[in-house]
């Protein structure tokens, strides 16, 4: 079974699946030996170990270098964090062919603009694309995969924007029609009321993703 089936297995089953955080390939090495089902590699740690904040300076090339060294060295299935996918349907179909052609399981793209700033800042900007434009980005990610197990998670910050849990639930509903195979949603209150409320509220089909800051 490839790296791809044994995601998608593990995301439609009944138990919570864990993904480890990493920055390099030594580092996804050790989230692999301590037990994760997978490795995150996120946006936030990558750009530290460049001395850089999380607000999409890096380039894509420079992330993915990181995400194939991951995907190259671990036995466990890589998903990406892919900010914004690096511009609009044209760049994500680009992004989603080189990142499945390296052997990366899943890649995550959120629905706000370029370029972003980290989710958890106090007073940190954080504008919404609109609806149409980010269901554009999803269908252009689902055209461009060769491999339906290749795993497109679309992450709603619609509650991080503080543009409501209707929103977000409007959101979430939007990308799983449009072909998201798992919904991300992020959260910067200090309690998990807020994720306890949407996951009461959504009624999806597809996996919902936590980040464990929320």
């Amino acid at each position: 079974m490839s790296k791809n089936e044994i995601l998608r297995k593990k995301l439609g089953g009944n138990s919570i699946i864990k993904v480890g955080g990493a920055f390099d390939a030594m580092s996804a090495k050790l989230v692999e030996n301590s037990g994760f089902d997978a490795v995150w590699a996120g946006s936030f740690a990558i750009s530290a170990t460049h001395a850089l904040p999380d607000a999409s300076i890096l380039t894509m090339t420079e992330f993915f270098d990181v995400a194939s060294n991951m995907s190259s060295t671990c036995e466990i299935p890589i998903i990406a964090d892919c900010d914004t996918g690096y511009g609009g349907p044209s760049n994500v179909r680009h992004m989603v062919r080189k990142y499945e052609n390296a052997g990366i399981s899943s890649i995550c793209i959120e629905d706000k603009t370029f370029p972003k700033q980290n989710s958890l800042l106090e007073n940190g900007k954080n504008d919404l694309l609109s609806e149409k434009e980010f269901v554009a980005k999803i269908l252009a990610a689902k055209e461009a995969r060769n491999n339906k197990n290749f795993i497109i998670i679309a992450r709603v910050e619609a509650l991080i924007s503080g543009a409501g849990m209707k929103e977000a639930i409007k959101r979430a509903n939007a990308y799983e029609h449009a072909g998201a195979d798992a919904i991300l949603i992020h959260s910067k209150q200090k309690t998990p009321d807020e994720i306890f409320e949407f996951t009461d509220s959504w009624k999806g089909s597809v996996p919902i993703v936590v980040v464990p800051t929320t």
